[in-house]
């Protein structure tokens, strides 16, 4: 198995080098040229490999990578939450204060636990917090908690899924008409997708939605911790990027997109809705940076990941071998700087294999042409959350709007 890269930028004309007025070729959509003599001349060497392209658009297509990582966190295999295991004791609903921690630990919503408790799956009834004003507010709390860790697991596990699917398939005369595997790519509006991979950083989270964990035996857990983060990022041969944070959830950012229609019914059933923060152009323009960014990985265009591929005793029959899956363990170790545990390996073979196997499924079939027109969006709100909207809404939007004055300003000052 090959994986091929797609064009890495806009950078000059295939035939004369010219690096103004270029274009795709509208059939491929993995050449450039910057006139139409161009790209008849040097036809003959471009035909080869010039067939037809089966284009995703990022934008259409988010939503399954968003499900992808929500159904991660439902394996039945995934290491039971300590703090769904014991009662809580404290009131924990919206609106409570963080408290100070001790031992340095940051301020957050602390959830002091008691007895210990055997949750039943798929259930809430009020007995694991007696405190909560609904059952509505203790489910969401129990689900924030299930996802807590594992983002740079689950975010690899996915961008080699997506290089599995999508570009290991190449074009071929032989492909067309005969069940042979067409040529198929992301793109972002009119731009191919030259890269995407895992970044690194801090996330803006404010202490009131971090959470803490204080077990009657003394013990102090924190939670997931926004200075390290992981998000994934997708970039544009003309060098536009788009983030998506599929790890935002525990910290109580509720976007949530829905998955029906994405993915056969049963799976939709089980995760309705997929929280998911995707940051494009538009949200770029009009809302400050979530993140800091400390370091990034290619996947896509990472030698290692590619090698994987290409190997036979890493790859069989299109799946990934154990050899295979260490292999990639260990790229996502070095990457976050230390050795994963058990839970952290189990959780990055598992996800690598069934989201390959569900991507590639998805697109060999071409299940996503299909994909709805257009995402629906939701938020998931807290009690009171939404009362007087109207207000509340003009006042994000009016801060928004004096936050990007003063992010150009900034920039502008910067430059000169």
């Amino acid at each position: 198995m090959h994986v091929y890269l797609p064009l890495p930028r806009f950078e000059k004309c295939f035939k004369c080098d010219k690096k103004e007025d270029l274009r795709l070729c509208s059939r491929c959509g993995e050449a450039t040229y910057c006139s139409e003599a161009c790209q008849k001349s040097d036809w003959n060497t471009h035909k080869s490999s010039c067939g037809k392209t089966e284009i995703i658009d990022l934008s259409k297509f988010y939503p399954i990578i968003a499900f992808l990582s929500s159904s991660s966190h439902m394996y039945k295999e995934k290491p039971v939450h300590p703090a769904l295991t014991h009662k809580v004791l404290n009131d924990a609903n919206p609106g409570v204060h963080p408290y100070e921690l001790p031992d340095g630990l940051s301020p957050a919503k602390l959830l002091i636990l008691g007895d210990e408790y055997e949750m039943k799956p798929a259930a809430n009834d009020g007995t694991w917090m007696p405190s909560a004003k609904s059952l509505k507010i203790e489910a969401k709390l129990i689900r924030r908690i299930n996802n807590e860790g594992y983002a740079l697991q689950i975010a690899m596990a996915i961008c080699v899924a997506l290089v599995r699917a999508i570009y290991t398939t190449t074009y071929s005369k032989e492909s067309t008409g005969t069940g042979g595997r067409k040529r198929v790519r992301l793109r972002y509006g009119s731009s191919p997708i030259a890269d995407f991979g895992i970044c690194t950083g801090s996330a803006d989270v404010k202490n009131q939605d971090k959470l803490a964990y204080w077990f009657t035996s003394g013990d102090i857990l924190s939670g997931q911790d926004p200075s390290q983060h992981y998000w994934l990022y997708f970039t544009t041969t003309r060098g536009e990027e788009i983030t998506i944070d599929l790890a935002m959830f525990t910290f109580n950012m509720c976007l949530m997109v829905r998955t029906d229609g994405y993915v056969p019914p049963r799976l939709s059933s089980a995760v309705p809705f997929a929280p998911v923060f995707y940051r494009d152009r538009e949200i770029r323009k009009n809302t400050p940076e979530l993140h800091k960014e400390r370091a990034r990985m290619s996947v896509l265009r990472n030698a290692f990941v590619q090698s994987i591929f290409s190997d036979p005793k890493c790859m069989h029959d299109g799946d990934f071998t154990e050899l295979g899956l260490n292999k990639l363990v260990s790229i996502a170790e070095q990457f976050a700087g230390y050795q994963f545990n058990d839970a952290e390996v189990l959780m990055t073979k598992l996800s690598t294999t069934r989201h390959s196997s569900l991507l590639s499924q998805e697109i060999s079939t071409e299940n996503w042409k299909n994909y709805p027109k257009e995402v629906s969006i939701a938020i998931e709100q807290d009690p009171g959350e939404c009362d007087d909207l109207d207000n509340k809404s003009a006042a994000w939007w009016k801060t928004a709007q004096k936050w990007k004055r003063a992010h150009r300003k900034t920039k502008k000052s910067a430059g000169k």
